[in-house]
């Protein structure tokens, strides 16, 4: 459908101004795809409009926050409406006394965090580029950022939804209290599933007090299995960090201020918490486990520079960054091989010649393989051949590799989820309850569904 004709189907029932079919910019494009026509809904009346016409007249539409994370998931099998949230950015109430905040979906999560420090708490989340990541697009990707460690996922911190259905009936699930038991759990189904379910209008989170001692320490070793052993103790003495990275020797190019500091070392980035006392003995005790290491140093980072590297490693190497990788894999294992798996990938990613770096998260079971551009780009098939490959080798490791990250037209020729195994006839069951005619975000989801 051309379309002069899809914009037609919406004139009579959506205000002009949040309707637009003109030459709709790059910005808007995904995986090199171009939508036909581009909504700004102010409201989540305007959300069912859109979404009851374009199942009438099988329309294909992608929910749009931020565009920081459109570049996760598989190309669109279909494009027609791109669903813009940008209008719907209020923090609808705050309630500091019962921990919990409800806003819609198209607020920024550097807005949210804004205002709850003025109430003294803090969402333990964080997604890359918070001055323009929203909370609909951050929970529709299940990114939860460096504090999942002791904070948990989007998962655990999303305690209510209103979301609006393909064929436009406005629903919701769970509520704007803590403990609230009533019905089924449907919030979880919408946290990681991309907008093929449904559009989120609202969300309701639990959120923290602002914690009043934070330290970051940087210890710098010779070897990741010296890095992995220190972080094992960190965690067997009770320090009780609120994240943990290892950043590779190859990392430290792209930390900005941290260059030559980095130079040359594997480096351990922890946080630790310790409310109103007993930071003198965690960080004595940080120093002596550091130390117990050979050619090993520690360093505490002020308050004002760990709020930027910690803000650098929550933005590395993604997209509309200026800094940003040309393919980013995260692989998840058992913590016990997370050592085997970085050594095995590193073999494979050595094959493309390019810069090549990682970061790891043990306590999560996680490791991210950042590629970066500086020398001729692989062929799409190439790639797709290098993460085939790398698949096998985690399948061995029993684990997983999700392509976060990708050139588009290597998307033509893997699907960037990986096998999902026995799951799959449960999830396309889902997939028709909520939207028969998959008209939510087609093809974008595991197995293309």
């Amino acid at each position: 459908m051309m379309s002069e004709n899809i914009l037609s189907l919406f004139q009579d029932f959506l205000p002009s101004k949040v309707l637009k079919n003109e030459n709709p910019t790059k910005y808007f494009n995904i995986d090199g795809i171009t939508p036909h026509l581009i909504v700004t809904p102010e409201n989540i009346e305007q959300i069912s409009t859109v979404l009851r016409i374009a199942t009438k007249n099988n329309l294909s539409v992608v929910p749009w926050g931020g565009g920081t994370k459109i570049n996760i998931g598989n190309y669109p099998a279909k494009l027609d409406i791109v669903l813009c949230m940008s209008e719907m950015d209020k923090i609808i109430e705050m309630h500091p006394a019962d921990m919990t905040v409800r806003v819609q979906a198209g607020t920024k999560m550097e807005s949210i965090k804004r205002s709850l420090i003025k109430e003294g708490q803090l969402l333990p989340l964080t997604s890359p580029l918070e001055s323009r990541a929203t909370i609909g697009g951050t929970v529709s990707a299940n990114v939860s950022g460096y504090h999942n460690l002791i904070y948990g996922t989007s998962r655990d911190l999303v305690i209510g939804t209103k979301f609006v259905q393909a064929n436009g009936t406005v629903a919701k699930s769970g509520g704007n209290v803590v403990k609230n038991v009533t019905g089924y759990d449907l919030n979880k189904l919408f946290i990681g599933a991309i907008g093929t379910l449904g559009i989120l209008a609202e969300i309701s989170l639990k959120v923290i007090p602002l914690p009043r001692q934070m330290q970051t320490f940087l210890c710098f070793f010779s070897s990741i299995s010296q890095a992995l052993a220190a972080d094992t103790q960190i965690k067997q003495l009770g320090l009780s960090p609120t994240t943990s990275f290892i950043l590779d020797t190859n990392s430290a190019s792209h930390v900005d201020g941290y260059k030559d500091l980095f130079q040359s070392s594997t480096v351990l980035a922890t946080e630790l918490y310790s409310g109103s006392s007993g930071m003198q003995k965690r960080e004595n005790e940080m120093v002596r486990i550091c130390h117990a290491e050979t050619n090993s140093s520690c360093q505490i980072v002020d308050s004002q520079s760990a709020q930027s590297l910690w803000g650098q490693l929550s933005n590395f190497g993604h997209i509309n960054h200026d800094d940003s990788a040309l393919l980013i894999l995260r692989c998840g294992l058992r913590p016990s091989r997370l050592k085997q798996a970085y050594d095995s990938i590193l073999a494979e990613l050595s094959d493309v010649n390019l810069p090549i770096s990682a970061i790891l998260q043990q306590s999560l079971g996680l490791i991210r393989f950042y590629v970066w551009s500086g020398g001729p780009i692989p062929t799409p098939k190439s790639l797709s051949s290098l993460i085939t490959r790398i698949r096998l080798v985690m399948n061995e490791l029993e684990g997983y590799t999700v392509v976060e990250q990708c050139p588009a037209e290597t998307k033509y020729h893997c699907d960037v989820w990986g096998n999902p195994g026995n799951s799959l006839n449960l999830m396309k069951q889902v997939k028709a309850q909520f939207d028969p005619s998959s008209i939510l975000s087609p093809g974008r989801f595991i197995g293309r569904i």
